[in-house]
């Protein structure tokens, strides 16, 4: 850190990490060893972050400008014994990222303010297959993107003890690799995630700061969000390669060689979810504290179609729409000190978990019913 002024500064932050694990599996759960896997992981991992920050304007605008960059290294060693299929892995993947980015923050008044900022992002992934006795892929697969995400926010001060806010802001996740294949062609990149949220909401505080309630409502509109589309590749085309949707197709166009073998590709779709949240916390005495707090949170796929890669079959909850939590605890000094008796409780409704969640409604043996969780 380096003042360059009273009002500029300079700070630079370098990072460094290695770390290794080793496990093993037995996939069928049987004393049979039908599917046994034993692995070891390496990964090395460095950054860099330096950042410029300063006021002007006799404090009133805060701003910050600076950049980030961060590789990662990693491997993974290991042996996967199927019944009829034993291979080995020597998998090898770099992951590199740069960024700039900048950030402002204005008080027009005493108590209005306005901030926005934006950050550009390069990223680059490369991947070395190498599987011994299944799968060798000859040259490294990579995928590269670039992209710019945005933030705008304003906040209020209604009174002393009531604050509003609302915020807008994209934001990104980028293209990574598949890399369960069975051929050298279904080696591909897998989309970016995009999305622009919204968000609004108020702080408030009552009776001497004793009662906090925070309230907030959010809107989040994937433009793409990936999801998985199963089709097949027919082996007669080799050594070139269509994804193809069904099997069926290979029969067609390859009479003389119908064989086929499972694609999976990963494929964007759009997607919304819309909530809101809640925290209450009270003081009603300096010892008494009690804490209420939870959202909804409705996830809705924006495919439509029946059968097509991103509908969600109705009845299918694929996370939790409600969660709840409280808890109550009482603070009783003794002359050894302080003992806290605490009681706490979590609810969560409905979730499932369905290996097709785009083709049917979950069957009972896949459905997490609403439960509860107590601790004291």
């Amino acid at each position: 850190h380096y003042d360059i002024a009273s009002n500029i500064h300079l700070t630079s932050i370098t990072a460094y990490s290695e770390y290794r694990d080793e496990f093993q599996q037995n996939g069928d759960l049987s004393p049979l060893g039908y599917d046994l896997a034993k692995f070891e992981q390496n990964v090395r991992q460095w950054s860099e972050e330096a950042r410029l920050n300063g006021t002007l304007f006799d404090n009133r605008l805060n701003w910050i400008v600076g950049s980030f960059f961060m590789g990662v290294s990693g491997w993974s060693n290991g042996f996967i014994g199927y019944l009829t299929d034993n291979f080995t892995e020597y998998d090898k993947a770099i992951n590199l990222s740069d960024s700039g980015f900048f950030h402002l923050d204005y008080h027009i008044t005493s108590r209005w303010r306005v901030s926005g900022g934006a950050r550009w992002t390069w990223g680059k992934v490369k991947y070395h297959f190498r599987h011994p006795g299944l799968l060798v892929i000859a040259q490294p697969f990579s995928s590269k993107e670039h992209h710019w995400d945005w933030l705008l926010s304003t906040d209020y001060q209604i009174t002393d003890n009531t604050l509003a806010y609302a915020t807008v802001a994209t934001g990104s996740r980028p293209p990574g690799i598949t890399t369960i294949v069975i051929t050298a062609q279904q080696m591909h990149t897998t989309p970016i995630e995009e999305m622009t949220s919204y968000e609004a909401g108020l702080k408030n505080e009552f009776f001497n700061h004793r009662v906090r309630l925070n309230v907030d409502g959010f809107y989040e509109d994937y433009s793409s969000r990936s999801t998985t589309e199963v089709g097949a590749q027919c082996l007669g085309e080799l050594p070139a390669a269509t994804w193809e949707p069904s099997a069926s197709v290979c029969a067609t166009k390859y009479p003389s060689n119908p064989a086929h073998v499972p694609w999976y590709i990963t494929v964007g779709k759009p997607a919304t979810i819309v909530g809101f949240e809640w925290d209450l916390t009270a003081a009603p005495t300096d010892n008494l504290l009690v804490d209420f707090s939870g959202g909804y949170n409705h996830f809705e796929s924006g495919v439509k179609t029946p059968g097509a890669p991103g509908y969600i079959y109705p009845g299918n909850h694929l996370q939790p729409e409600w969660n709840m939590h409280a808890d109550v605890q009482y603070t009783i000094p003794t002359s050894l000190g302080a003992v806290t008796p605490r009681l706490d409780w979590s609810w969560q409704s409905q979730q499932d978990f369905n290996s097709a969640p785009g083709a049917s409604a979950p069957s009972p043996d896949f459905i997490i019913r609403p439960y509860s969780v107590w601790n004291g």
